[in-house]
């Protein structure tokens, strides 16, 4: 899953193409941000609920994230700084992560482990993956409040290591 500036420019693309030929029903706004690190965003308010997107980029000029400003929560997608999808998650308006969240590796983009949050915390059935097998490396349970509670460890060939806790 691994993006370049072809990304950056379709959106762009697209974006300008609504500018140019707006529907009558919808209005475009952009804004460039800039931050004390060099980096910057995109924000970008179209139709007629101003629904706000996102794009970061990094002072080297790669993509950093794309979020997604529904009225319910946030949808991100950040991006390691070679192109690859670092995570996928939403946020609430209280900027905790809610929902199952996605992360993946750095080298290969394939899912490295998924977690369910509610309220910012780790709750119920968790799994990380062995990059290299894209095999179960781990499955977790948290309770109610966000503690680890049950582990199995698996190798990289599915073989089951340990077990901590209990179900």
């Amino acid at each position: 899953m691994k993006f370049s500036g072809w990304f950056l420019a379709v959106i762009l693309g697209f974006l300008l193409f609504l500018n140019v030929y707006p529907d009558t029903d919808q209005d475009l706004f952009y804004q460039k941000v800039t931050f004390p690190n060099g980096s910057y965003a995109y924000k970008i308010k179209i139709g007629p609920n101003n629904d706000i997107i996102e794009i970061g980029i990094s002072r080297d000029g790669d993509l950093n994230y794309f979020v997604n400003y529904p009225p319910k929560h946030e949808q991100i997608i950040s991006f390691f700084s070679n192109g690859v999808i670092q995570s996928k998650i939403k946020k609430d308006k209280n900027e905790e992560t809610q929902g199952r969240a996605y992360y993946f590796n750095e080298n290969s983009g394939n899912l490295s482990s998924e977690y369910n949050y509610e309220d910012g915390e780790k709750k119920g059935t968790a799994v990380s993956f062995h990059d290299s097998t894209g095999r179960i490396k781990e499955v977790m349970r948290y309770n109610d409040n966000g503690e680890l509670y049950f582990r199995k460890i698996f190798d990289g060939q599915g073989n089951l290591i340990k077990t901590e806790g209990s179900e």
